[in-house]
Protein backbone atom coordinates (compact mmCIF):
# COMPACT_ATOMS: atom_id res chain seq x y z
CA UNK A 1 0.00 0.00 0.00
CA UNK A 2 0.70 3.68 -0.88
CA UNK A 3 0.68 6.73 1.59
CA UNK A 4 -0.97 8.04 -1.22
CA UNK A 5 -3.97 5.42 -1.30
CA UNK A 6 -4.44 5.98 2.21
CA UNK A 7 -4.45 9.98 2.05
CA UNK A 8 -3.25 12.02 5.09
CA UNK A 9 -5.79 11.65 7.53
CA UNK A 10 -6.12 7.91 7.32
CA UNK A 11 -1.66 8.11 7.11
CA UNK A 12 -2.25 10.19 10.76
CA UNK A 13 -5.09 7.86 12.27
CA UNK A 14 -2.98 4.73 11.09
CA UNK A 15 0.21 6.20 13.02
CA UNK A 16 -1.80 7.20 16.37
CA UNK A 17 -3.00 3.87 15.91
CA UNK A 18 0.10 2.43 15.88
CA UNK A 19 1.97 4.47 18.31
CA UNK A 20 -0.66 4.11 20.90
CA UNK A 21 -0.90 0.45 21.05
CA UNK A 22 2.18 -0.94 20.97
CA UNK A 23 3.64 -1.55 24.19
CA UNK A 24 7.52 -0.57 23.13
CA UNK A 25 6.37 2.82 21.82
CA UNK A 26 4.72 3.87 24.90
CA UNK A 27 7.58 4.51 26.47
CA UNK A 28 8.44 6.84 24.24
CA UNK A 29 4.99 8.53 24.39
CA UNK A 30 5.78 9.68 27.98
CA UNK A 31 8.14 12.13 26.89
CA UNK A 32 4.95 13.60 24.31
CA UNK A 33 3.89 17.27 25.69
CA UNK A 34 1.55 17.52 22.44
CA UNK A 35 1.08 14.61 20.09
CA UNK A 36 -0.01 13.70 16.56
CA UNK A 37 -2.17 16.08 15.07
CA UNK A 38 -1.61 18.57 12.90
CA UNK A 39 1.97 18.69 11.45
CA UNK A 40 4.23 18.93 14.39
CA UNK A 41 4.77 17.32 17.97
CA UNK A 42 5.99 18.77 21.25
CA UNK A 43 8.42 16.55 23.59
CA UNK A 44 8.51 17.48 27.31
CA UNK A 45 11.85 18.99 27.00
CA UNK A 46 10.63 21.55 24.16
CA UNK A 47 12.31 20.19 20.88
CA UNK A 48 9.28 20.58 18.07
CA UNK A 49 9.49 17.85 15.62
CA UNK A 50 7.74 18.70 12.15
CA UNK A 51 7.46 18.00 8.76
CA UNK A 52 5.03 18.41 5.74
CA UNK A 53 4.81 18.25 1.85
CA UNK A 54 4.78 20.92 -0.20
CA UNK A 55 4.31 19.65 -3.81
CA UNK A 56 4.12 21.05 -7.69
CA UNK A 57 0.62 21.62 -9.10
CA UNK A 58 -1.44 20.96 -5.50
CA UNK A 59 0.61 23.41 -2.98
CA UNK A 60 2.30 25.90 -5.65
CA UNK A 61 2.74 26.28 -9.50
CA UNK A 62 6.38 26.68 -11.41
CA UNK A 63 3.65 29.01 -13.65
CA UNK A 64 3.66 31.34 -11.01
CA UNK A 65 6.50 31.35 -8.28
CA UNK A 66 10.17 31.83 -8.34
CA UNK A 67 12.05 28.93 -7.16
CA UNK A 68 12.87 31.96 -4.55
CA UNK A 69 9.60 32.73 -3.91
CA UNK A 70 9.08 28.55 -3.15
CA UNK A 71 12.04 28.54 -0.95
CA UNK A 72 10.32 31.34 1.32
CA UNK A 73 7.21 29.37 1.85
CA UNK A 74 8.84 25.85 2.35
Amino acid sequence: MRLSDLGEIKTIELIRRITTTYPILLNANRNIEVGIGDDACIIKDGTIITTDAYIEDIHFSLDYFSFYEIGQRV
